[in-house]
């Protein structure tokens, strides 16, 4: 065999055009790259960690429109609880749930309506509400106690 077949071809350096074309392209999808990793941060750590705020643009509420909007969980809230105690929900499974869907959207006022009396007293009422529910169901623990002093009482007679 001669020496000019054995030979196996040697790489061609690059132009220095060609170097600054790939410097250049290289640069650019280390920047796309970077810019979509960033956006995609910005965009779902608040989504994760913030939901409510994010819930329909809340944060610019006026004074009124938050009054109005806390009458309006209030007056929800006072429904639900009429709905849950007058039995109409008593064979549902799903009684109290609707607790969870009222407590996202007072969760979406906090920015706008956090610095007012009724939106702490509100959160307050809910609670209550939530344990007179739980008591009439006879899930409570005073309900529980009753129960069993009358059931000692039974057999003390």
């Amino acid at each position: 065999m001669s020496d000019a077949a054995s030979e196996s071809p040697k790489p061609r350096r690059a132009t220095g055009a060609a170097r600054v074309g790939r410097g250049i392209a290289i640069a650019l999808y280390w920047t796309i790259t970077l810019w979509v990793c960033i956006s995609a941060l910005i965009s779902v750590v608040p989504q994760v960690f913030w939901p409510g705020e994010r819930a329909g643009g809340l944060e610019e509420l006026s004074a009124e429109a938050c009054g109005v909007r806390l009458r309006a969980l209030h007056r929800e809230l006072l429904e639900g609880a009429a709905t849950d105690l007058s039995g109409l929900a008593a064979a549902s499974p799903e009684r109290g749930r609707w607790l969870e869907g009222w407590d996202g959207r007072y969760r979406a006022l906090e920015a706008a309506c956090s610095g007012r009396p009724s939106y702490d007293l509100l959160l307050r009422l809910r609670y209550a509400i939530e344990d007179d529910l739980r008591w009439a169901e006879g899930d409570s623990t005073l309900a529980h106690d009753v129960v069993l002093a009358l059931d000692a009482e039974d057999r003390g007679n």
